[in-house]
């Protein structure tokens, strides 16, 4: 019930939170630790959207009844649909988000001669090796499913080891078909008004999964795996600036 709420406030926020719902629920059938019957849990999201909004009118000294809720609703719908009709230059396909093709400067400010940024670029260390080991899954998925012959049963059981065969298995699973999950919106419904910050609630799936695969293999290569935390944070260090505002002159700003 407490996973329901949150994904109601989720989608709150912004509506794509929903797809929350599909990792969410397959965690559950795949851990078995809760009943069937407790997905029903779920039908409380509209619900949940639906007093936030609520509350969030009536803070605003705005009408409160279900009426201005559905005027409101269809206000937002009509107000991204004219959007679409134009184009913005900072505008990026989802399909390049993974590699931070376009990070977009999401605030900015100027004090004299010094600037302030905070930007969307990612750590490269860490962005790098999470699109690696995605492709590196994928391609072993399809070896899995095309290698070795026989019929449909024995590719799937092979899948299926491969998957959840192994400890970090599941682990893996889940938060891969979280970070799709978060992604499947932007790849279904095409717009001229996606950024390179509409990615960042998958990154936050792969960097679980990033985390995960570090503690597994620390206890394998502990020096391996310090020398990656090394130099993700010295590559923190150099972008800090442009994470958190910190204060710029112009010739460091274009470095």
């Amino acid at each position: 019930l407490v996973t329901a709420f949150l994904v109601g406030v989720a989608t709150s926020v912004k509506w794509s939170g929903v797809f929350i719902v599909i990792p969410a629920v397959v965690t559950m059938l795949l851990v078995g630790r809760v009943p069937f019957w407790s997905l029903l849990a779920f039908a409380v999201v509209p619900v949940v959207q639906t007093g936030v909004w609520l509350l969030a009118l009536r803070l605003s000294h705005q009408p409160t009844n279900l009426a201005s809720l559905w005027r409101l609703v269809k206000e937002l719908v009509r107000h991204h649909v004219e959007m679409n009709q134009s184009s913005n230059p900072l505008n990026s396909s989802w399909y390049t988000w993974p590699i931070f093709y376009r990070p977009v400067i999401i605030k900015n400010a100027t004090h004299g001669v010094f600037r302030f940024y905070s930007s969307t670029v990612g750590n490269p260390v860490a962005w790098i090796s999470v699109e690696l080991f995605m492709v590196w899954s994928f391609v072993k998925l399809v070896v899995r499913a095309t290698v070795g012959g026989g019929g449909i049963r024995p590719r799937l059981a092979r899948m299926k080891e491969f998957l959840v065969g192994k400890p970090v298995g599941k682990p893996i699973l889940l938060t891969i078909l979280g970070w799709a999950a978060m992604l499947a919106p932007w790849s279904i419904v095409r717009n001229k008004f996606s950024f390179t910050h509409y990615y960042l609630p998958s990154y936050a799936f792969a960097l679980l999964m990033l985390g995960g695969l570090l503690a597994f293999f620390e206890r394998k290569r502990p020096r391996t795996v310090l020398v990656f935390v090394g130099l993700a944070l010295v590559m923190a260090i150099y972008f800090a600036p442009v994470w958190g505002e910190f204060s710029m002159r112009d010739y460091a700003v274009n470095r």
